[in-house]
């Protein structure tokens, strides 16, 4: 509101008024809300993320994400934050953070504890599809449903068990996001649940289970889920 003064009953915060509000937080000492269209603001004193010449502020104030990233919701604990974030039309999401880095909590790989005052994207948290992220005064969390596994998250096929080389090189599974050479990721299919609407690669193993869940016959689906099937 402009003070530092309590407020006994619910005020509208005029700087915000107009905006659309998609996600809120609040923290110990300060608090943070998405606008459309992914427009992050925070304000109070603590985890701020406006750089270390803003460690407060009255009034809500824009958090600057690299890479035109749109914010989709953030947590926050009493000395760092967490946001997870995606580009316009991608299906995936980044998750950034910020605040002190004790006991590797911002995620960022960082061997010393200084504090970041500005977002940082966590690497090893890119191509994900995040549902919810939450932090405590030690630790971040992320939920997600969909990951692309990393190159250096493994030097073999996780199928054929054959060591990648430059003549076999790692693709990633669209549906599982787990790493198989060309021969076992040979097949395409339309994933419409992660936003895929043309065939992209699948493994064997996701490609034998899809096409059988979805070519099962009706009459299946509905004695199991009847539990009128027969042993």
């Amino acid at each position: 509101h402009g003070t530092k003064e309590s407020q006994k009953e619910p005020k509208a915060i005029e700087a915000l008024k107009g905006s659309r509000i998609r996600f809120i937080a609040a923290g110990e000492f300060c608090s943070a809300c998405v606008a459309d269209p992914g427009t992050l603001y925070c304000w109070g004193s603590g985890p701020l993320g406006l750089g270390s010449n803003r460690l407060s502020t009255k009034v809500p104030e824009q958090v600057k994400l690299p890479m035109d990233r749109l914010a989709l919701q953030i947590a926050l604990s009493p000395d760092h934050a967490v946001c997870v974030t995606k580009i316009e039309g991608s299906v995936t999401n980044a998750i950034f953070a910020w605040g002190k880095a004790s006991r590797g909590k911002l995620g960022v790989g960082d061997d010393v504890t200084d504090e970041k005052h500005v977002p940082v994207m966590i690497e090893s948290m890119q191509n994900v599809v995040v549902q919810q992220v939450c932090v405590g005064t030690s630790f971040s969390a992320a939920l997600c449903s969909h990951r692309m596994m990393l190159e250096r998250e493994s030097d073999h096929c996780l199928l054929c068990k054959q060591e990648f080389k430059l003549s076999r090189r790692p693709k990633n599974c669209r549906n599982c996001g787990g790493l198989f050479c060309s021969s076992c990721s040979s097949n395409k299919l339309t994933l419409l649940r992660f936003g895929y609407t043309k065939p992209v690669r699948v493994c064997h193993i996701c490609h034998r289970q899809i096409v059988h869940f979805e070519h099962r016959p009706p009459s299946a689906n509905s004695h199991h889920a009847n539990g009128t099937g027969t042993a």
